[in-house]
């Protein structure tokens, strides 16, 4: 987590959100804000304030904080773990199976929290411009709980305090950084090898340009890398699109060194 900007406000209004997003729309030139992704609660006053201020952007919710006011996270564990199912599909085919699970076990609270944006809090439904898959704003939450003793300062105590915290954060992130091997850290670095494993089984055969089809026995997909398109051929499990990337960008390397 990078923090770029922060702010006291009197409360958290559809006011207060608008001139926050305007300053910050002006410092980082975003425009109408395509391409930008923002992770937030269901607070009315910022979901009013980033229609008007940013219109194109990506405007995803909290999951946490959905689970959060949902009445089933009192019942048993039976509906967490349905409800996490439902967050994390990455097609749409998953995600109403799901949908669908949940239904089963109670139509009335699968009602109540189908009804709060279903598809600002999902992973099949997220946009492609933003390179990070996350569902929830645990990070911000995490800096909350950072600057708790500040909060209870005085207005230029506690901002010269946060200030210092933060430039001191980024200052040892960065010479963690630098302890990579990878353009990428040891977390995702870890689900590359995991899904490379996952995609050892799967056959492809390259259509000699931007498609290919992808095979595993019974479940058959096609690829165009161009398009960033994945299509089901016949019915049978799912698998996530990233372990039919790295079979097809693997696949080609190959046919391109074997051609050259």
């Amino acid at each position: 987590m990078f923090l770029i900007a922060w702010a006291i406000v009197e409360s958290e209004t559809k006011d207060s959100w608008t001139w926050f997003l305007s300053l910050l729309k002006e410092d980082l030139g975003m425009e109408d804000g395509f391409g930008y992704t923002i992770i937030s609660d269901h607070h009315k006053g910022l979901e009013y304030a980033v229609i008007d201020i940013l219109p194109r952007v990506e405007h995803r919710n909290c999951a946490r904080h959905v689970f959060a006011n949902w009445t089933g996270r009192k019942r048993s564990k039976s509906y967490e773990f349905a409800f996490w199912k439902i967050v994390k599909s990455t097609t749409e085919r998953e995600w109403q199976q799901n949908k669908d699970v949940l239904s089963a076990i109670d139509e009335k609270l699968a009602y109540e929290v189908f009804d709060k944006k279903e598809k600002s809090w999902t992973k099949a439904f997220q946009g492609l411009h933003a390179k990070s898959d996350i569902v929830d704003n645990n990070m911000c939450e995490a800096f909350n709980s950072s600057i708790i003793k500040a909060r209870y300062k005085s207005i230029i105590t506690m901002l010269e305090e946060i200030r210092v915290r933060t430039m001191t954060r980024i200052v040892e992130k960065r010479r963690f950084m630098t302890t990579w091997k990878y353009n990428y850290g040891p977390l995702i670095k870890k689900k590359f090898d995991e899904s490379k494993k996952d995609s050892i089984d799967w056959r492809m055969i390259w259509n000699g340009d931007h498609g290919c089809e992808i095979k595993k026995g019974k479940n058959q997909f096609t690829v165009d890398l161009q398009k960033k398109k994945l299509v089901l051929v016949e019915s049978g499990g799912y698998v996530g699109f990233f372990v039919h990337m790295l079979v097809v960008q693997s696949g080609i390397l190959v046919e391109t060194q074997t051609n050259a």
